[in-house]
């Protein structure tokens, strides 16, 4: 073989590599830039979610799309040691604070010398869905007629709970009762298989940022896109973008149904958190309570009205995984006997309209809780 002919060969192994290379990154580009166009029109259209056709919310549709409307104007911003952050924020129905804290209007009752309650959790806790004054802390601090502070963001695991929690008592913050209200997003995020059960949801994104990393992951484009944007354009883009493979690859990612291990990991991580935070608590005079939180997946709720949505091949997962994970932990409460764990996932097994997604509910499903807490607390001498 000639040496024009090796330098010929390796010219064109060479512009091949480099072809497919490119005309990868070009197909990624062209992915992303679209959802960034997709965010704009949508914007600019004025999208509706389609929990606001939902039963829950057919007493005030006029209120139910301010809500969700608003909530699409959130944007975060990265915050060491636990994830991220939202910025601040006015609207008529969501409101954030320089803390970065949802926040919703105190008693006007006198509170001096009351004990402040402070709750920590993902969206639920957060108030997906539900006005500032819906939330399940607003509730509450209305039920008991306390001041309640809400620390709930939005896709947290107990294990950033854990860390915002020090991160405020650190700060010389007055906290009398603390409740943690955990369970869904611990297993979704715990049960994929590239995360470690103490990992939050966006550990690869940001690991890819630090290590500048040249290879481009579509969905962890997409996913870091959605800290910034909405969980809706990620569900369109997902749904109707990406490839079917694609898909089912994000799904086989989830791994508790099929690791009895992983599962009891995920598990005893979720308990493990709660009593770390417990400990602390009690180390400084602050009561503590956490609850298991009710899911869309376990008991038997009524869920009739959202049954395009479970039917997704996503849900579908989501599903396996709860319903693989959530006997471990209500097996591990029990064992435990920690009475200041409250096992809630019945709370929501009657007939009644409540959940609008997997684990996010309406106004009337935050009131359920937050009456039920109001009970089991005052029962343990609040």
């Amino acid at each position: 073989m000639g040496r024009q002919t090796v330098h010929a060969i390796i010219f064109n192994v060479t512009l091949s590599v480099v072809s497919i290379v490119f005309l990868n990154f070009l197909s990624y580009a062209v992915i992303v830039g679209y959802s960034v166009f997709l965010t704009f029109m949508q914007q600019s259209e004025d999208p509706e979610h389609f929990q606001v056709s939902l039963p829950n919310y057919s007493q005030d549709r006029e209120a139910a799309k301010i809500i969700f409307k608003d909530m699409d104007k959130q944007s975060h911003q990265y915050a060491a040691a636990i994830g991220w952050l939202p910025n601040t924020l006015q609207t008529k129905s969501v409101n954030i604070n320089s803390d970065r804290n949802r926040i919703h209007k105190i008693l006007e009752r006198n509170t001096i010398n009351k004990q402040s309650v402070y709750f920590f959790g993902g969206s639920t806790t957060w108030g997906m869905g539900a006005w500032d004054n819906e939330t399940i802390p607003a509730l509450f601090g209305s039920i008991a007629n306390l001041p309640s502070y809400n620390m709930g963001q939005s896709g947290w695991v107990s294990r950033q709970n854990l860390a915002r929690f020090i991160n405020v008592l650190s700060q010389g913050t007055k906290i009398d009762i603390a409740i943690f209200y955990d369970g869904h997003n611990d297993v979704t995020v715990g049960c994929r298989v590239e995360l470690n059960p103490q990992d939050h949801s966006n550990v690869t994104v940001f690991e890819r940022k630090i290590n500048k990393k040249s290879e481009i992951d579509i969905w962890e484009s997409l996913e870091f896109l959605t800290l910034s944007q909405t969980k809706k354009l990620a569900d369109k883009i997902r749904g109707k973008l990406l490839p079917s493979t694609v898909q089912v690859n994000l799904d086989k990612s989830l791994i508790c149904d099929n690791s009895q291990k992983r599962a009891r990991k995920v598990a005893t991580t979720l308990v493990s958190n709660w009593e770390m935070a417990h400990d602390i608590a009690i180390a400084r005079n602050i009561k503590f309570y956490a609850v298991l939180q009710p899911t869309g997946y376990f008991g038997i709720p009524k869920v009739d009205h959202l049954q395009q949505y479970y039917s997704s091949q996503h849900q579908k997962e989501i599903a396996k995984q709860i319903r693989a994970v959530y006997p471990l932990l209500k097996e591990l409460v029990r064992e435990r006997k920690h009475d200041w764990i409250f096992d809630y996932t019945d709370a929501f097994s009657r007939d009644e309209y409540i959940f609008i997604g997997a684990v996010h509910v309406s106004p009337n499903g935050n009131q359920i809780i937050a009456e039920r807490l109001y009970r089991d607390i005052v029962g343990k001498q609040m």
